[in-house]
């Protein structure tokens, strides 16, 4: 997505993939 290339620009994959997944936990969460 458009999003996740423009916070690819700004930040490092690895960091983005942390937040990514971490988002992903939460949201998982009931």
């Amino acid at each position: 997505s458009r999003l996740r290339q423009k916070l690819d620009k700004g930040f490092d994959k690895p960091l983005i993939h942390t937040v990514r997944n971490a988002g992903y936990m939460i949201r998982a969460e009931p």
